[in-house]
């Protein structure tokens, strides 16, 4: 889980250069932020699975 979380902490990094750079709604940004939520859910079925 940790190396999860460290990705997601990558991801988030990644976001916000790309949205600085390209804007917002670019394909970019727009890729990127889609990763970051796959890995966002699947942080959250985990955490959920050990509870």
């Amino acid at each position: 889980m940790t190396y999860l979380i460290i990705l997601i902490e990558q991801y988030k990094k990644e976001l916000a250069e790309r949205v600085a750079k390209y804007g917002i709604t670019s394909d970019e940004a727009v890729e990127c932020s889609q990763k970051l939520d796959e890995y966002l859910n699947l942080l959250a079925h985990v955490a959920e699975k050990k509870e």
